[in-house]
């Protein structure tokens, strides 16, 4: 096989195998080109394509070339010898570029045309019988070069460029499908909202997440109502977490495990010698949810003496430690556990008056009623029980041995 031959089969070997190998479309073409310029000694290979925005063509990728002389390489349909190669689908030869008036080297890459003992040569390409674009390469002029082999040569290539210019554009259609599949699905998910560690798919724990995530971006006090179990302090987690504030502490206090004697010094602190045995001042629950959120278990339990005091916090987040006359001010959200609508009697009507503008001092009501209409409690465990072949008793035992998270919270 003579030399030349087996230079042709090798770069033509050497360029399919780049094509193939990476989805990269401009590394793909700038390594074909480069390859022409190794094996083929075809210098300042470009492909130019056309852009379907602008209507012109613009040089996409080259072999030696810099990026200043790639952003000149424009033209419009029709115009210099790439134009022109374009606009009738056939290939074209320069024998000599200095002595071309239709070279209008608008890459400036060669510097003076009438001493440059240059040739040059572009064929079209295209895909399925449609021209997207332009190969062109330079080659020293030499009386010996047959232009009907290169030009044969250089269609081969440009079949294996179009090919892969239309793999790229068909991986990227497929990619902005998906793209756009995935917002449309988030967009789905998005209408049907959940919070962290609850699970709940029914319409009313729909209602439930919406109110949590509106309430949440606001300063607004949340009073939360529902049965014991109906997972009351993991919506207040939810909101906090969620919310501006989630950087800041979370305070947790159950009303009714602190003894009625105590509860004043343990919500709002106390200074030294405010009573006996208080021999250090000390911060209070509101005080160290500074900035957070506190939640207030079980506020039904409160004596009706310190409702008021209370309500004053989440109106106007000020108050006193005991002993003290030094008011505090906060900038904290409570989140009220209220289990029964009948407890809160001295306060609840204030509190239920003040809902409405989420400005501080404001109550969100959010009612949870996951037993009743989501989530039974009683329900689930006999279900549980029916398949584990055990008792509902034994199904809440396990529960609270291994620590586990029913549904929803149940019990």
């Amino acid at each position: 096989m003579p030399h030349n031959k087996i230079r042709e089969v090798t770069a033509l070997y050497e360029i399919a195998r780049l094509a193939a190998a990476s989805l990269d479309l401009d590394a793909t073409l700038a390594a074909i080109l480069g390859a022409l310029a190794e094996h083929l000694e075809m210098a300042r290979g470009t492909l130019t394509l056309l852009d379907p925005l602008t209507g012109h063509l613009a040089v996409r990728a080259s072999h030696g070339l810099t990026k200043g002389e790639m952003k000149r390489g424009l033209y419009k349909v029709g115009e210099g010898i790439t134009g022109l190669i374009f606009a009738s689908d056939e290939p074209f030869v320069v024998p000599d570029i200095g002595k071309e008036p239709l070279f209008l080297n608008r890459t400036g890459s060669r510097r003076d045309l009438a001493k440059e003992n240059i040739s040059f040569i572009g064929v079209p390409v295209g895909v399925r019988g449609k021209t997207i674009g332009v190969l062109t390469v330079d080659r020293l002029f030499a009386p010996d070069v047959d232009f009907e082999e290169d030009i044969r040569l250089l269609k081969t290539v440009a079949s294996i460029v179009g090919q892969a210019v239309k793999l790229h554009e068909m991986v990227e259609a497929e990619k902005a499908a998906l793209v756009q599949e995935n917002q449309l699905l988030r967009e789905e998910v998005g209408r049907r909202v959940s919070l962290p560690n609850i699970v709940g798919g029914t319409k009313r724990m729909q209602e439930v997440f919406r109110a949590a995530e509106v309430v949440a971006k606001s300063r607004a006090t949340v009073l939360l109502r529902g049965e014991s179990g109906t997972g009351k302090e993991l919506v207040a987690k939810a909101v906090h977490h969620l919310s501006p504030r989630s950087a800041g502490p979370y305070v947790r206090f159950n009303c009714a495990a602190v003894p009625e004697g105590l509860l004043e010094s343990e919500l709002f602190g106390h200074e030294k010698g405010a009573f006996t045995g208080a021999i250090g001042a000390k911060k209070g629950r509101f005080e160290l949810a500074d900035r957070g959120t506190i939640f207030l278990d079980e506020i039904g339990d409160l004596p009706l003496t310190l409702q008021p005091k209370i309500l004053r916090v989440l109106q106007e987040q000020e108050f006193e430690r005991l002993g003290s006359e030094r008011t505090v001010v906060l900038s904290s959200r409570g989140v009220i556990d209220a289990a029964d609508l009948k407890m809160l009697t001295a306060g609840a009507h204030v509190v239920a008056t003040a809902a409405g503008d989420g400005l501080p001092g404001t109550v969100h009501d959010i009612e949870l009623r996951i037993l009743r209409e989501a989530l039974e409690a009683t329900t689930w465990r006999q279900a549980a029980a029916r398949r584990l072949g055990i008792t509902p008793r034994q199904i809440g035992y396990r529960i609270r041995k291994y620590g586990l998270t029913p549904p929803g919270g149940a019990p």
